[in-house]
């Protein structure tokens, strides 16, 4: 005989394990959204992470209008850290005047960051890492010293 399964809130049912807040009335109730959500480009530095995708600065500047025109409101242009022709098209992209904010990425360095500020980005996106591993090879630090305060 198959046990019959006692309801609760919102069809919560013992026979299925479910998170508890999923049932909030603020969490299961139909979402509301701004007529105008904010979309966030990030195609120009993430898109071209994998193997065969380069785009030169011209070809940047090409798709951050693309994007501009799209509505993006913010287009994060690339890292200019990682390379001459990557700074060169952060900078370009942010002097064109685009309708959306030019933002850059970088690592979670004094030197990165100056560098993206220096190409006049309208903000920074930094990417902080949490592992040994990128700790370790992507910044050359120890792991004690990524942890430890420093100066303001």
């Amino acid at each position: 005989m198959a046990k019959k399964a006692r309801t609760g809130v919102a069809g919560h049912s013992e026979a299925f394990l479910a998170r508890p807040w999923k049932h909030d009335e603020e969490i299961a109730t139909e979402p509301t959204f701004s007529s105008r959500l904010p979309i966030y480009g990030v195609v120009l530095r993430d898109g071209v992470q994998q193997a065969g995708v380069e785009f030169c600065a011209d070809d940047k500047e090409r798709i951050a209008a693309a994007l501009a025109g799209a509505e993006m409101r913010r287009i994060e242009a690339g890292f200019p850290a990682v390379s001459p022709e990557d700074n060169r098209a952060v900078r370009e992209i942010a002097a064109i005047g685009l309708p959306s904010e030019t933002y850059a990425f970088e690592r979670c360095m004094v030197d990165d960051v100056k560098r993206a500020v220096d190409c006049g980005v309208a903000g920074v996106a930094m990417a902080i890492p949490s592992s040994p591993h990128l700790i370790e090879l992507g910044y050359r630090w120890s792991v004690e010293r990524s942890v430890e305060p420093r100066p303001a």
